[in-house]
């Protein structure tokens, strides 16, 4: 990290001046301390590659050969140039207690996680989705690329603290729709037999006419993703999202909980499944009473 610090003094970084770093809240800082210990293992990596390679340099040369130095740190140490970075943005975690943040903050503190622990010289990072719905995925991702702009524009073009390239790298949050809208049709072809041999025939066509429809519509709906995505990472989305379930309770389905991700409809969702159950504990208890 103090490498990184000394270039961002000597120019090769600029540091804003027009907006100091957002406070990192207790659920941002694990973040941090994981990226900061990353890129600090992988400078030491670099330091031993670099001491090796000179130690076999100087032994060659004592030898009266003169290659083999250049290979052997190459083949030892790790080249930020060609390290994409893939990570969850800053989001609630399971237990944060309260509303969550306005996608501004979220954005914010991202920014500021990456603006403090990453290299330049890394070209890329890209966000997953971390169990969010496949509309916030792209929402947060939106807020990011648009905070990254609006911090850009305080900055000189040759000196932004933000080089890297942002993108993502969903997985559910750029397929689940997709996937279901293809699965529906198999399911579909899955019951189409049945009956007398014509009317076993016609089912059959009709399931194979919609699995057909299902793959065209799950074609589609990559598609506008894939879109509605590229656009959020270049900071110009606007929506509506081409989720199916976009309007659905916030895509509560997506949610994966061992990921650690909480929202408020996923706070909703959680808290009636509590109630419920101990309305049945409730039950069972008077009825073993009576």
């Amino acid at each position: 990290m103090e490498r990184l610090r000394q270039r961002e003094r000597g120019g090769g970084r600029a540091k804003e001046a027009h907006s100091p770093p957002s406070p990192l809240s207790p659920s941002d800082q694990p973040t941090q301390e994981v990226l900061t210990a990353v890129f600090a293992a992988i400078e030491k990596i670099n330091q031993e590659a670099a001491a090796a390679a000179a130690a076999a340099a100087a032994a060659a040369a004592a030898a009266g050969e003169g290659r083999g130095a250049r290979g052997a740190e190459a083949a030892a140490a790790v080249s930020l140039t060609g390290l994409l970075l893939k990570l969850m943005p800053c989001v609630p975690g399971a237990d944060a207690a309260g509303p969550a943040p306005p996608d501004e903050r979220l954005a914010a503190l991202t920014l500021d996680v990456l603006r403090e622990c990453v290299p330049a010289e890394v070209p890329g990072v890209v966000l997953l989705s971390g169990g969010l719905s496949e509309r916030r995925a792209t929402e947060v991702l939106q807020a990011i690329s648009a905070e990254r702009a609006r911090r850009a524009r305080a900055c000189a073009p040759s000196r932004s603290p933000y080089p890297w390239a942002i993108s993502f790298s969903f997985g559910r949050a750029l397929q689940a729709s997709a996937m279901r809208l293809w699965s529906a049709g198999r399911k579909q072809r899955g019951r189409g037999g049945g009956g007398g041999e014509g009317e076993g025939e016609g089912a059959r066509g009709g399931a194979e006419g919609a699995e057909r429809a299902s793959v065209a519509a799950a074609r589609t709906a990559a598609a506008a993703l894939a879109g509605a995505n590229r656009d959020a990472s270049l900071g110009v989305y606007r929506g509506p999202h081409p989720a199916a379930d976009a309007d659905a309770a916030d895509g509560v389905g997506l949610r994966e909980g061992f990921r650690g991700f909480r929202d408020d409809a996923v706070a909703r969702e959680a808290a009636a499944a509590a109630a419920g159950a101990r309305r049945e504990k409730e039950g069972e208890a008077a009825a073993a009473a009576v």
